[in-house]
């Protein structure tokens, strides 16, 4: 039998914000950006200091994406 791995669980203060000062947990990519490889959506659990643990996600640009948004911040000066 095959269980389920974890996820990672995240450490965070009563403002849901973790060690290091990152705060955005929750947030969803884009679906056009998931599916263009720019973006994933990582799902984690949360845990704050009352020990209530959440299932949230986490936003992460994919090296194909900083490239991307790179590009599209020099040229524009705004991403779009």
């Amino acid at each position: 039998m095959h269980s389920k791995p974890e996820l990672p669980i995240i450490d965070v203060d009563t403002n849901g914000t973790d060690a290091e000062g990152e705060e955005n947990y929750g947030w969803r990519a884009h679906k056009k950006h998931v599916k263009a490889g720019l973006m994933i959506n990582k799902p984690v659990m949360l845990r704050f200091p009352d020990g209530r643990v959440v299932k949230s996600n986490q936003v992460m640009i994919t090296p194909k994406g900083l490239t991307f948004f790179a590009k599209q911040f020099s040229e524009r000066g705004t991403i779009q």
